[in-house]
């Protein structure tokens, strides 16, 4: 008798642009602290690796580096120890090349071109930003994301630091403003306001800026910290 060959359970999950993207193809797999984040995100790879798109040569690098995080996920939850320390080692590795790189554009004071924000990264913003009106932190005084985008237009932007650098705390400020960090303030309360008049590196889009500020934004899309634009 022939063996009965399984037939392929064709996903009907929308495969999402981004996992084509060349900044997610060679980008280093961030695997999530929180179990039911990993699980969902697990469950979405498969899915998206079972589609039968990926079967098309064109993404077959996609549908690789999809099995590969499954793979990764598989052996964070079976607890080997050696997946968890290369995590780990990765992480830091990270967050010193961001203090690095911050240090040395801050250093030199360089005004870059504002290349303009992600549009997924602009939704979310615009969301984050409505739900955090009812906090007794929000300043209704901050400029909306739309005029503080329109400022970076007009001025340039640079880099500066919030209050937990070593925890992935860089933020790119419009060039014309004052530093909106004020260490007088209490511990985070500073961070947060300089936020209102800034954005993370991570939600900048790519194209056309420089070499080390593109490094920048990539290292921090793949670092979380404790940011409120964030």
């Amino acid at each position: 008798m022939f063996e009965q060959v399984p037939e392929r359970r064709e996903s009907t999950a929308e495969i999402p642009k981004y996992l084509f993207d060349k900044t997610w193809l060679e980008s280093n797999f961030l695997i999530p602290k929180d179990k039911a984040i990993r699980e969902e995100l697990r469950q979405q790879y498969v899915s998206f690796s079972e589609h039968k798109a990926m079967d098309l040569p064109e993404n077959e690098k996609t549908k690789t580096k999809l099995l590969a995080q499954v793979a990764a996920i598989d052996a964070y939850d079976a607890e080997i120890p050696e997946a968890k320390e290369i995590e780990k080692d990765r992480m830091e590795s990270r967050r010193e090349r961001i203090s690095a790189l911050s240090a040395e554009l801050i250093e030199r004071n360089e005004v870059f071109p504002f290349p303009g924000i992600n549009p997924e990264a602009y939704l979310k913003l615009k969301a984050d930003i409505a739900a955090a009106e009812g906090m007794s932190l929000y300043d209704v005084s901050s400029p909306t994301l739309d005029e503080l985008i329109e400022m970076f237009q007009k001025e340039g932007m640079r880099v500066t630091l919030g209050d937990s650098p070593q925890a992935g705390n860089v933020f790119v400020v419009p060039a014309g403003q004052s530093d909106y960090y004020q260490p007088s303030r209490p511990p985070g309360v500073s961070n947060m306001v300089m936020q209102d008049y800034s954005l993370s590196p991570k939600h900048l889009q790519t194209s056309g800026v420089k070499e080390k500020l593109e490094e920048l934004v990539l290292l921090r899309r793949q670092v979380r910290s404790f940011a409120v634009r964030n």
